[in-house]
């Protein structure tokens, strides 16, 4: 039986992952931030801007990360049950 460690690229290990927001502003050519402010639908974006940020994460396949927006919010949106034996 082979044990040896196939070579595997950075990005096929993340191929089931969504692309960061970071890779959104790269390609849409404006900092995390004002694509931040599109993605949660701020009003404080320039309209080509908007415009270009959503095309592009429509273009990438971002989705907004939900642990990401549970640590900013502290909402977490789990029940807890606790019984009595």
């Amino acid at each position: 039986m082979a044990t040896g460690n196939r070579a595997r690229s950075p990005r096929s290990r993340l191929a089931s992952q969504w692309p960061p927001l970071a890779d959104v502003a790269t390609m849409t050519g404006v900092s995390s931030q004002a694509v931040s402010r599109v993605a949660n639908n701020r009003e404080n974006v320039d309209s080509a801007t908007r415009e270009k940020a959503l095309s592009d994460m429509q273009a990438l396949g971002y989705r907004p990360s939900t642990a990401a927006r549970a640590l900013v919010t502290g909402r977490f949106g789990a029940l807890i049950l606790a019984t009595h034996l």
